[in-house]
């Protein structure tokens, strides 16, 4: 017999908060990344204006 695919709209949403709840460790560290990343460009910036 086939598995139902129907799911109830609360059923989906908490499958989305499940995989959400588990990606945010993954997602702090990546936007951590990307802000140090930022932080180095604008810090070269300034100093490559004051060696001007």
């Amino acid at each position: 017999m086939a598995k139902q695919e129907t799911q109830h709209p609360w059923q989906q949403i908490e499958e989305q908060a499940f995989h959400a709840y588990r990606e945010w460790p993954l997602w702090l560290v990546l936007r951590q990344r990307e802000l140090a990343q930022q932080t180095n460009v604008v810090s070269e910036r300034k100093s490559s204006k004051e060696r001007i």
